[in-house]
């Protein structure tokens, strides 16, 4: 059977496509647009960040109400820039207000932190003096003394100088610092916390239970041998990255990242690098709209820093929100039956992450808000179409398992008797692409199914084909594994695109 012609395979990299500023809020546009104009970066990475920021300000004290659902206001985002593009400025000037509200956090009871850090420094030393006292001349006084200053000292508790920003920390140390201050941003132009959450320091065994529980506010009780427990409660963790694309393959090629829902939680952006298209004349930065960036985002911190909010929907923000799940729903389950399971998570918690967005907008025009209403809905709903091309270009630039796969085709290729295109060299099995790959670390992480997602994602990109299988009539048994055609100018093409 001869196949249809074959058009030439797409690359592997790609971008998403830009994001229109009528697609915002005006006055959040307006800022965003600023910020992206003057430092001459893409306008949906400043989007992404900015949301994140505002999401953090809330410190955990928003819950939104929607249906069976509570979500609270944290918005977790990431974003692929090559070096050189910016990043560090981009982001540098929109923690500005976190840094702001750290400050605050800090100054905030900083002399009674003082008083009971010398008060619980007094008992230690009174302590020790009546233990020295009770090993020289022991007696039931000294005894009781030693009870009473014990008593004394575990009433008077530990002092932890308050915290709120977080760029490099274990899994293991953010429990820690949840338990002390319930909310933790880490906003970053680095991608190195990705690294330390994959493992880096446990022998490559990620630990992703408190940033999960970070997200959602879900409490924890932590119990250790040796240990005081750790009680984690409504933990409340932002995460913003904007690092190298390179960091955000590795997070896709991190089986245990993909499969437990990590790669879910973000709004992802993978817009097209601005390096080659810049002016030296951009703009000057508004700063006057940075004062109203600064003073908006920290006076939604001070409205709401001293009593939990509860946000509700308005009737007509649910009505549109009930509209979008269908359709949200019906590509949730395509990824599904295609066995893409990344992807399929993603789109099960868009609406969820939409609803904070829409929260965040309601914040950032007005702090005093208890209710969501249309016009902050509609515009977070539209940015559904946005939001889903970047994920799916970043699903389908997973270039450190696609380009696995695509090596090994070549490498057997090469290894066949006629280099030239021949139908034996140039088809190929699921299963003996399996064998050939299994030595590598991830195909043993995710098994068959982490491979069938890449090799679905390389016929969507033009590289490989199905041959459908045609069991011969009255022939019983098990189907065959499944067959692929390479595409026949494989050879020169991944030596122009992807060696």
């Amino acid at each position: 059977m001869e196949l249809e012609k074959w058009n030439n395979p797409k690359p592997l990299k790609g971008s998403g496509v830009k994001i229109e500023a009528d697609l915002l809020p005006p006055a959040f546009s307006e800022i965003c647009k600023n910020v992206s104009e003057a430092v001459q970066v893409p306008l949906d990475a400043v989007v992404l960040i900015a949301l994140s920021v505002v999401s953090a300000s809330t410190r955990g004290q928003v819950t939104i109400k929607w249906k069976n659902h509570n979500e609270q206001m944290a918005i977790w985002s990431i974003v692929a820039l090559p070096t050189g593009s910016r990043k560090s400025e981009m982001v540098r000037l929109l923690q500005v207000p976190l840094f702001e509200i750290e400050k605050q956090i800090k100054e905030t009871g900083k002399s009674d932190r003082g008083y009971n850090r010398n008060i619980r420094k007094t008992l230690e030393m009174q302590l020790e003096q009546v233990q020295k006292d009770a090993s020289k001349n022991y007696s039931p006084e000294n005894l009781a003394e030693i009870e009473a200053v014990t008593r004394k000292l575990e009433n008077t508790p530990e002092v932890f100088e308050p915290a709120f920003i977080a760029t490099d920390f274990t899994p293991e140390a953010l429990n820690s610092l949840l338990s002390r201050n319930k909310s933790i941003v880490c906003i970053s132009a680095e991608g190195g916390i990705i690294e330390t959450i994959a493992g880096r320091y446990s022998n490559g065994v990620a630990n992703l239970d408190p940033l999960l529980k970070g997200y959602t506010g879900e409490n924890t009780i932590i119990q250790r041998k040796n240990a005081e427990p750790i009680e984690v409660t409504n933990p409340h963790f932002v995460m913003s990255l904007c690092v190298q694309p390179n960091v955000l393959n590795e997070l896709m090629a991190s089986a245990e990242m993909m499969q437990r829902g990590f790669f879910s939680r973000f709004l992802i952006g993978v817009p097209e690098s601005p390096i080659g298209k810049r002016s030296y004349h951009s703009p000057a930065l508004n700063t006057q709209l940075m004062r109203v960036w600064l003073e908006t985002v920290t006076g939604i911190h001070s409205v709401i820093s001293s009593s939990s909010v509860e946000m509700v929907l308005s009737k007509e923000a649910e009505q549109l929100l009930a509209n979008a799940h269908d359709s949200n729903e019906k590509i949730a389950g395509e990824y599904d039956s295609k066995r893409n399971e990344p992807m399929a998570g993603w789109h099960s918690k868009l609406l969820g992450a939409l609803v904070r967005v829409a929260g965040t907008y309601q914040l950032f025009a007005d702090a005093r808000s208890k209710e969501i209403t249309a016009e902050s809905m509609g515009y977070a709903l539209k940015l559904i179409s946005w939001l889903s091309n970047h994920a799916s270009v970043a699903d389908g630039t997973n270039t450190a398992r696609s380009k696995a796969v695509l090596d090994t085709l070549y490498k057997r290729i090469m290894r066949a008797t006629n280099s030239a295109y021949s139908a034996d060299a140039y088809r190929i099995t699921q299963k003996e692409i399996f064998d050939l790959m299994q030595g590598q670390k991830w195909i043993r992480q995710s098994g068959s199914k982490g491979l069938i997602v890449e090799l679905n994602n390389l016929i969507l990109k033009g590289w490989l084909r199905v041959i459908p299988y045609k069991r011969p009539e009255g022939k019983a048994g098990q189907t065959p594994s499944p067959l692929f055609q390479i595409h026949p100018d494989f050879q020169e093409f991944y030596e122009c695109e992807i060696k």
